[in-house]
């Protein structure tokens, strides 16, 4: 990237994020922080306002009168999106489809027909390997759902197929956050019904609808930290997982197989049940979910696991005065 073009890129993304700080904004231009000090004096020497801020909290910010005329795309950025273009085909955005491909008409038809055929022969050369399925019509309609629900903390009642015996489940949800893994979208919520945090794979709602409730985030709940600690494929690479073994019984396994937490687990199949190697960084998750299947899921190891399991079932029982 050209120096006029990385200044006009700095420029849009402070306007963009309001406060950016030197480190970020090497880090997103891929140079060294000299180089962002050069080009903030060069962009104090243009009369570009902005304003500097010391300190933990400081960082480079834009004033907000600040005009920025119509901008244009050079060729490496019309590229790049253009290429994007083909992760969005296969990923399948419900509802959002149609408006994708408008936003690339648009883009296509700003470069000539030579630009054209040169990017049409790379991007054959060029394969992305991520699952995908299609999407219907109820998924667009969960989705649409499930994006007003999160832009204003609206609660979310479900009716969510089990896979048992075809059993569908109602609960209300508080949802957190979206993930797309392995061509599934699945909603992160925490469930009123099991007191939990869930993963709902939108394939599986049955009906759905908002409800005119509010609830309130939890001020410690980050998503992208929760998608990169919990149960999902980065936890495999985190120094600080522990393996966790399972034992499900085969009735319950059509039913939890594709769960995101399962995805990456190593499945051995023995007379009766399915043995489950999973890693994770958060043990209570699991402590959760055998509760949740008491009679079909089972934990092996490790044992500190299973007895804090035993623990919490005892605590339970002194709860109720479950007498035998």
């Amino acid at each position: 990237m050209q120096k006029i073009e990385r200044l006009m890129a700095i420029i849009l993304a402070l306007k963009n994020k309001k406060k950016m700080t030197a480190k970020e904004l090497s880090e997103t231009f891929e140079v060294d922080i000299r180089t962002i000090y050069r080009d903030m004096q060069a962009l104090s020497e243009m009369n570009v306002p902005v304003v500097s801020y010391p300190g933990s909290e400081g960082g480079y910010e834009l004033l907000d009168d600040y005009f920025i005329p119509p901008i244009m795309f050079n060729k490496d950025e019309v590229f790049a999106l253009l290429l994007a273009k083909k992760i969005v085909d296969i990923i399948n955005i419900p509802g959002y489809t149609a408006f994708a491909n408008s936003a690339f008409l648009k883009i296509e038809n700003i470069v000539n027909e030579c630009f054209k055929k040169d990017f049409e022969d790379v991007q054959k050369k060029i394969v992305f390997d991520i699952k995908s399925n299609d999407i219907n019509i109820e998924n667009s309609y969960v989705f649409d759902i499930v994006k007003k629900a999160l832009k204003y903390n609206f609660k979310i009642k479900v009716s969510y197929d089990e896979g048992i015996s075809s059993s569908l489940v109602e609960q209300i949800i508080r949802p957190y956050g979206i993930v797309f893994e392995d061509g599934i979208w699945y909603i992160v919520a925490f469930s009123e019904l099991s007191n939990s945090k869930v993963h709902l794979n939108i394939e599986r709602i049955d009906s759905i609808s908002l409800l005119n409730e509010v609830f309130d985030s939890p001020e410690d709940f980050n998503m992208r930290n929760y998608y990169s600690t919990c149960c999902f494929k980065k936890a495999y690479e985190d120094k600080d997982s522990i393996l966790i073994k399972l034992r499900i019984k085969k009735n319950l396994y059509p039913s939890i197989k594709d769960y995101v937490f399962f995805k990456y687990g190593e499945v051995k199949e023995e007379t009766d049940s399915y043995m489950i190697d999973v890693k994770t960084t958060k043990p209570d998750f699991y402590i959760s979910l055998a509760f949740r299947f008491f009679n079909s899921m089972e934990i092996i190891e490790p044992l500190w696991v299973r007895e804090k399991f035993k623990d919490e079932l005892k605590e339970l029982n002194k709860t109720y005065e479950i007498k035998y």
